[in-house]
């Protein structure tokens, strides 16, 4: 496959293709049933390769070597039944659609032998390969990387004439031509790059965190504040994306949004209030491990990198299934919200909070408490999702979320004529431990304020979104968040919990992030935990931080388990 398609292989190799999700499922008595520890080896999209992406450049260098050959989109109408259940628990679910649909990728060989279970399901995509090699060909653009990274480097020479670093010839490039940036998607080091360079820029708003905490495979998290308060009473906004590794459009859409507040400040009063009164919060890269592997191996891998143990087969845990509000979820009717097998791509962790992401995040949020408002971006499906996830009870405030969920649907629409539905979570489909519940619930520990929370769902209809409608994403995701955001300033939800003592509700994050004050008190491994809509978590929101017996110094490289040092990775 040329470049045209951005797949860089080298000559005569071929992908290697992903095992796909459920092919070691077999039927037995008329049900599908799991044939012990060997059919969750077919289960994982699992592959080899080096988890570092290629640099020198200043275009992220994309290279699959994931194959998806001979797998399958199918739709069942109805994944109430049994059978639906089951199979969904083991699948990679693509969508779940009105009415109860599920979608999700299987390989062929494998449906064909269970169809005759699933006889109301039907196939909507015969070649997924061939679907993500069109849209890799849409992911970039249509001449080659080198031609279209030559072009660029061209406007942004020195004075002398001689060619331009990297990193001095993207924030040349900010300055003269913007907009190039979201013609494009961009890896990991090179989104941190553009961070630092708008804070570079603009030091008086944007300040970089260069890291609130460690990914499992030792990767920085990285926070970016945008603020022109100097109170460290200030309540924040936070914006995060990434949480699903595959999901690349958040990203895009959340340095849109930035670059939107610090060019509006002074320039536009409704953004110039904004920053004057409130401090926004991004953590654009959640998921760094996963970001990474889907550059390098797998363009469709959604979960972290965990090991889950050394387990050898089963790769990853959904972080968006690992936060403690409902993390076991409730009785209900509707299909389980997440999945206790390793395996699953829906697998929530051996414990709430087990995971390095999951931790940084709540751990950053409560340092700088209060935060009034969050908005965690995915893709896909054009839906703005309030809480709650886990149960069909209503939330406290569902009357106040659900009119703002629909003035930013119309806001939206005002932009593209393109409709976001706004819903809860739990009415699209229930799930369990997700992050936008957890931010809605964590009441206590929150300065007295609630943190109303939603969950964008950008467009379109696949996770491969073209690039050629990051800009579009973006306009209508800004014009829904200045709704989202005009209401916290004039509105925030105050409660009449008030912040344990000893919490930093009122205290303003600075440098890293930790404060190196913590007490080490971490749940034993495999602590299954059922969250009230407040959870108390067993750690603080300091240095030390870690899942059971693995703790991170307070460099943020080195735990105990696992050991992260400047020589490389020990087991």
């Amino acid at each position: 496959m040329g470049i045209a398609h951005a797949r860089m292989m080298r000559p005569n190799d071929k992908p290697t293709r992903v095992r796909s999700v459920g092919d070691s499922l077999s039927v037995s008595s008329g049900s599908v049933t799991m044939q012990a520890w060997s059919v969750f080896t077919g289960l994982a999209l699992l592959l080899a390769g080096s988890m570092v992406p290629q640099r020198g450049s200043c275009v992220g260098h994309y290279s699959r070597t994931a194959s998806y050959e001979g797998d399958i989109l199918v739709r069942c109408p109805d994944e109430s039944k049994d059978t639906v259940q089951i199979l969904a628990r083991y699948v990679d679910v693509w969508d779940r659609g009105v009415g109860g649909s599920i979608d999700f990728r299987i390989s062929r060989s494998l449906f064909s032998s269970i169809a005759e279970h699933f006889p109301e399901c039907e196939v909507v995509l015969s070649d997924v390969e061939a679907f993500v090699q069109e849209a890799e060909g849409r992911m970039f653009p249509s001449k080659s990387l080198e031609a279209w990274e030559e072009e660029l480097m061209a406007k942004v020479q020195a004075e002398d004439g001689s060619p331009l670093e990297c990193k001095e010839a993207m924030a040349k490039l900010m300055e003269i031509e913007s907009e190039s940036w979201f013609q494009e998607y961009h890896d990991y080091a090179a989104i941190i790059d553009w961070y630092v360079k708008l804070a570079e820029k603009n030091p008086s708003l944007v300040r970089v965190v260069p890291s609130i905490g460690p990914s499992f495979e030792g990767r920085n998290i990285p926070a970016v504040h945008i603020t022109a308060s100097a109170s460290s009473e200030t309540h924040k906004v936070f914006v995060t994306s990434l949480v699903h590794a595959r999901e690349w459009i958040g990203p895009s859409v959340g340095m849109f949004f930035a670059q939107n507040l610090v060019k509006g400040y002074g320039a536009d009063t409704e953004i110039t209030k904004m920053l004057k009164n409130l401090e926004f919060v991004f953590i654009p890269v959640v998921n760094p491990d996963g970001y990474v592997h889907t550059w390098t191996v797998d363009r469709l891998w959604r979960k972290n990198r965990n090991t889950n143990g050394g387990s050898g087969t089963c790769i990853g845990v959904d972080i968006n299934r690992n936060f403690p509000t409902g993390f076991e979820g409730s009785p209900s009717s509707k299909p389980t919200g997440s999945s206790s097998l390793v395996c699953s791509s829906v697998y929530h962790g051996s414990y709430a909070g087990s995971e390095p992401e999951s931790m940084a995040v709540m751990g950053y949020y409560k340092e700088n408490a209060p935060v009034v408002g969050a908005v965690d971006l995915h893709s896909f499906g054009k839906l703005l999702l309030r809480p709650w996830g886990w149960t069909p009870t209503a939330a406290t405030e569902e009357d106040i979320n659900k009119n703002l969920g629909q003035a930013m649907s119309d806001a939206a629409y005002e932009v593209n004529r393109v409709r976001y539905q706004s819903k809860t979570s739990y009415d699209l489909y229930k799930c369990n431990g997700v992050l936008s519940d957890w931010l809605y619930g964590n009441v206590e520990e929150n300065g007295g304020y609630r943190t109303l929370a939603f969950t964008l769902e950008l467009r379109d209809d696949s996770f491969l979104l073209p690039a050629d409608q990051i800009t579009a994403a973006g306009s209508e995701a800004t014009a829904a968040l200045k709704v989202f955001v005009n209401y916290l300033l004039e509105s925030p939800v105050q409660v009449a919990h008030q912040a344990r003592s000893g919490s930093s509700s009122n205290s303003r994050a600075r440098g890293r992030g930790w404060n190196g004050n913590g007490n080490g008190n971490f749940p034993p491994e495999g602590a299954a935990w059922m969250s009230s809509s407040s959870p108390s978590l067993p750690y603080s929101s300091a240095s030390a931080r870690g899942r059971g017996g693995r703790v991170f110094s307070d460099d943020g490289r080195k735990r105990i388990g696992h050991v992260y040092t400047t020589g490389g990775r020990q087991e």
